[in-house]
């Protein structure tokens, strides 16, 4: 079997760390994508957009953190590591907007226990399985916003607009963050320093040999290699730049940027 080396990427939607919502956490007891949700509030937490501040803020979280602990004890504590946040910052989760609530969704692997934990919309890949953890109300938006871009398209207002799509979707997606940590078809799992259910962290057994890829969402499919994985990003990319079809999501790419998301990728073999 052949063997790939290890290998890790953590870039922003402009291809630098600039305003990164991602972030990776790497040491000898756990590995870490953390995908901060991007704002759509204008608020900013210690000179901060929102999802770079929780995801930095998380990842340093995690360097006190004891390598045998449960993973409900681990995302409890991370949820409340955001609620200290807002403490902090002289606000409430309550009195906030929900466009103006932090949002992370991470998966972990621990070393010590042979397992990755899923708490939101990041991906894994463990040998040759890719999981995905798709929210039914991101699919829905962003079918809404494909219906809206093209229907705009032949209006001619996509010509004077640079996402269309996103503008008539955006009132929505500024609510959505009530449906974080919800029952129900549309509610989602997510930290956010609010009441969350451990109970809903997916939990992958893994066993010594297997070929383990770690994610954000900012990748739409995960190969053995980064070269190849960012490959087949470019190429759909080329092909969709308005992220309607193959790329369909809830926002496009920003003139001068790379790509729709962040993006954050660690590939290892379990010990």
């Amino acid at each position: 079997m052949m063997k790939y080396p290890d290998e890790s990427l953590c870039v922003g939607k402009d291809g630098t760390m600039n305003e990164n919502g991602d972030h990776i956490f790497n040491s000898q007891h756990f590995k870490a994508v953390f995908d901060g949700a991007t704002p759509k509030g204008k608020r900013l937490w210690e000179g901060m957009p929102g999802d770079v501040y929780a995801s930095r803020v998380l990842c340093e979280a995690m360097r006190n953190v004891e390598p045998s602990i449960s993973p409900s004890s681990l995302i409890s504590y991370l949820n409340d590591v955001i609620k200290k946040c807002y403490a902090e910052n002289g606000v409430s989760f309550e009195e906030l907007p929900p466009e103006e609530r932090l949002q992370v969704s991470a998966i972990i692997y621990s070393v010590h226990r042979r397992e990755v934990w899923c708490f939101g919309d990041c991906s894994v890949k463990i040998n040759n399985v890719l999981y995905k953890h798709t929210r039914a109300g991101d699919k829905l938006l962003s079918d809404l916003r494909a219906f809206y871009t093209e229907l705009y398209g032949l209006k001619n207002v996509i010509e004077t607009v640079e996402d269309p799509g996103r503008e008539a979707i955006l009132p929505l997606l500024k609510e959505f963050p009530v449906m974080a940590n919800q029952a129900g078809e549309f509610g989602y799992d997510v930290i956010n320093g609010g009441d969350i259910c451990t109970d809903n962290i997916v939990i992958y057994h893994v066993k010594p040999g297997d070929r383990i890829i770690l994610a954000s969402d900012g990748y739409p499919a995960l190969f053995d290699t980064l070269e190849e994985t960012e490959k087949y990003l470019f190429n759909l990319l080329d092909k969709d730049p308005l992220c309607i079809h193959e790329l369909r999501g809830t926002k496009g790419v920003i003139n001068g940027n790379q790509s729709f998301d962040d993006r954050s990728y660690i590939s290892f073999y379990v010990s």
